[in-house]
C-alpha cells in the first residue's frame, strides 16, 4: 500500500496549494502523484508525497544515474563536463577542494578528479550508487543525506549539485547545509529543471523535468533565487542552458501515452538526428528565458 504525508511548502510554510495535474510514475510504476503550486510563493511539488524513509522504494537498481553513459550520450556528456571543469577552474582554481553532491554512479566527480584534477569527495543517498561508483571508477561515496553526514564546517571550497536539489526532501535544509560546509566566500554551482520552462506548459503531467516522486520540487527561477537568499548566498550568475533531450524525452513521454509503437518511441532518445530537430527549438527557448535548465553560481 502506498504511503503518502502531507506537508507545508517548504519555501515559504504556506498551506494553500493550487492543484496542477496528476503526474505518472514513469520508471517504478508506482501511481500517480498530484502535483501543485504554492499559492503564496509558486513553488511546485507533490503534495501529498511518499514519506522519505519510503523514497528509496522510488529508486530501482536500473535507475538510469546509476550507471555511466555510452555511445553518443558519453560523447556529449563529457563536452559538458570539460566544460564543467574549466568552468570551476575560473571560479577556484585547481588546488579547490569540491563536493559532488547526489553523485550517483560517480561519472562526474570521476571525471572531475581524473580529467580536472580537483580534489574531489562525493556523496549519495542511495548504497547502490554508491557501490556503483566504486566499481566502475573506484570513487569513494559518502552514503546519506548531506545534512545527515555530519561533514566539517567551512571545509569545502566548492559544493556542486547537478540536478539534485529537486530529488531533496527539504531543499530549504539542503541548501543551509551547503552554506554550513563551505568555506567564507565558498561557491555553490547548482543545476535544476525549470518549471517556468516552454515544455513545462506545452506538455504539463508528460514533462520529462518533472519524474515524480523523485523530483519532489520543480523551481522557476523566482523560487530558486529566494531559496539561495533564505540560506545566505549570493547569486553571481543564474542562467538557462540548451537543453534539447528534455523536448525528446518529453515528446516520446507523450507518444507512449497515445499509444504510439515502440519502434515511433525509440526514435526520440538523445541521438544526431533528434538533437539536430530539437537544438533550434531548445536555443530559442532559451534565449526566451524559457529553457529547460537553470545553471546557478552563488557564493556564501
Amino acid at each position: 500500500m502506498q504511503q503518502i504525508e502531507e506537508t507545508r511548502c517548504d519555501l515559504c510554510g504556506g498551506q494553500v496549494f493550487r492543484p496542477q495535474y496528476m503526474m505518472p510514475d514513469r520508471i517504478s510504476k508506482g501511481g500517480a502523484f498530484r502535483i501543485v503550486r504554492c499559492g503564496g510563493c509558486g513553488l511546485i511539488f507533490v503534495h501529498p508525497r511518499p514519506p522519505e524513509k519510503e523514497m528509496g522504494r522510488y529508486y530501482p537498481d536500473a535507475y538510469e544515474s546509476y550507471y555511466p553513459r555510452t555511445g553518443f550520450k558519453r560523447l556529449v556528456k563529457s563536452m559538458f563536463l570539460f566544460s564543467d571543469a574549466r568552468r570551476i577552474r575560473r571560479i577556484v582554481g585547481s588546488a579547490a577542494r569540491i563536493l559532488d553532491v547526489g553523485a550517483g554512479a560517480g561519472e562526474d566527480a570521476a571525471f572531475l578528479r581524473d580529467r580536472g584534477r580537483f580534489r574531489v569527495e562525493a556523496t549519495d543517498v542511495n548504497v547502490f550508487a554508491a557501490a556503483q561508483a566504486k566499481r566502475y571508477f573506484h570513487l569513494e561515496v559518502r552514503v546519506g543525506s548531506l545534512h545527515s553526514l555530519g561533514l566539517q564546517e567551512a571545509a569545502y571550497d566548492l559544493v556542486r549539485m547537478r540536478y539534485v536539489l529537486s530529488h531533496v526532501y527539504s531543499p530549504r535544509r539542503t541548501l543551509a547545509e551547503a552554506h554550513r560546509i563551505l568555506k567564507p566566500g565558498g561557491w555553490l554551482v547548482l543545476w535544476v529543471p525549470n518549471a517556468d520552462s516552454w515544455s513545462w506548459y506545452l506538455f504539463g503531467k508528460h514533462w520529462e523535468g518533472g519524474e515524480a516522486p523523485r523530483h519532489l520540487f520543480s523551481f522557476s527561477p523566482k523560487t530558486l533565487a529566494r531559496y539561495l537568499a533564505d540560506a545566505g548566498f549570493s547569486i553571481v550568475s543564474l542562467r538557462q542552458g540548451i537543453v534539447p533531450n528534455t523536448f525528446i524525452h518529453s515528446v516520446r513521454n507523450l507518444l507512449e501515452v497515445l499509444g504510439a509503437p515502440q519502434f515511433v518511441r525509440r526514435l526520440f532518445t538523445l541521438n544526431p538526428l533528434m538533437l539536430a530537430i530539437f537544438l533550434p527549438v531548445s536555443l530559442a527557448a532559451a534565449l526566451a528565458g524559457k529553457s529547460d535548465r537553470i545553471m546557478v553560481i552563488a557564493r556564501k
